[in-house]
């Protein structure tokens, strides 16, 4: 019966073609695609798992970018904040100082009062002395004599000398009032001065507060978005370190398992089932060619050897025993 098989055998493939290269090709680049899916199916199950212990994503919270108010409206502020308090200063000065313009003018409008009265008062006194004179020198006859003229002029002479006396007083205390006076309008002037000077410095340091403030609200956000950033790559690296190990880890299974696969072990149902399905696709091709034929290019092809796994080999057998 052996024989008769054999010879039957032998007779249907000596009407069988050599195995064509084209053909071939197509055999192979049909297996490529299911070596490139099942490749594909590995490197998702790789990236699943690994993907499954990555630490949930974290949001991290950024501070606005600040924009610092402009040095036109800091200097506004600057001036609003010190401005009444100047001015009210500058009242309090120039009340004061006019406080004491007034008093000197008091005191001189008192001055003259005083010499005034004085000036009455002597004009009054030697009218009487020259009128007694007068009445004493007509009841003894003198009235028009050369004694009577040389007393009323020594009369006269006196009261216009205590008068002068009293209006030298006087110049002389208004002459002290208008020294003061200037010596007040100079001190009056300094005091502005310095008030001036003052203020105008507080308002140049507040100024500079200010703006020194609005740096540091743009540095202290820019501080504080930069240690955010840090802290989120840190996180994210360690996310991406935890991916890769476990991608690693899965990779390594995987390696062990294809090891496996070339003894003919298989740990998974779909491939074991992807391999037998290429085997079949392999054997239907390799069969409708010579034997001899077929049996070379099934040897001599590395590439078929690894789409085929330990299948290959048992196709050899199954071409040798043909």
């Amino acid at each position: 019966m052996g024989v008769f098989n054999d010879i039957s055998n032998w007779f249907k493939d000596l009407f069988k073609e050599s195995v064509g290269k084209e053909e071939e090709q197509k055999l192979i680049n049909q297996l490529a695609g299911m070596d490139a899916q099942q490749r594909k199916r590995l490197d998702e199950i790789v990236n699943e798992y690994a993907e499954s212990f990555r630490p949930e994503d974290k949001v991290f919270e950024y501070l606005p970018e600040y924009t610092p108010i402009d040095d036109e409206t800091l200097k506004k502020q600057s001036e609003e904040k010190y401005n009444p308090l100047y001015q009210e200063d500058k009242e309090k000065t120039e009340q004061t100082y006019q406080n004491k313009f007034d008093k000197l003018d008091e005191q001189d409008e008192n001055n003259k009062l005083s010499a005034e009265n004085k000036s009455n008062y002597y004009t009054e006194k030697y009218k009487d002395v020259a009128d007694k004179f007068r009445s004493t020198a007509s009841k003894n006859g003198i009235a028009d004599s050369s004694i009577s003229t040389t007393k009323k002029e020594a009369i006269d002479s006196e009261r216009d000398s205590y008068i002068s006396d009293v209006m030298d007083a006087l110049n002389s205390k208004l002459a002290s009032s208008n020294n003061k006076r200037d010596e007040l309008s100079e001190q009056k002037e300094n005091k502005l001065n310095s008030l001036d000077t003052n203020y105008k410095k507080k308002i140049d340091d507040y100024f500079n507060d200010l703006i020194k403030e609005e740096q540091d609200k743009v540095k202290q956000v820019e501080k504080t978005n930069t240690a955010t950033a840090k802290e989120e790559k840190a996180y994210k690296d360690n996310q991406e370190k935890v991916v890769k190990e476990k991608m690693k880890e899965m990779q390594e299974i995987q390696k062990e398992m294809l090891n496996n696969e070339k003894h003919g072990i298989y740990s998974d149902d779909e491939r074991e089932k992807d391999y037998a399905t290429r085997y079949e696709l392999a054997k239907e091709f390799y069969s409708k060619y010579k034997k001899k034929s077929a049996l070379q290019s099934v040897i001599n092809n590395e590439t078929l050897k690894d789409f085929l796994g330990s299948h290959y080999n048992r196709l050899i057998k199954e071409l040798q025993n043909e």
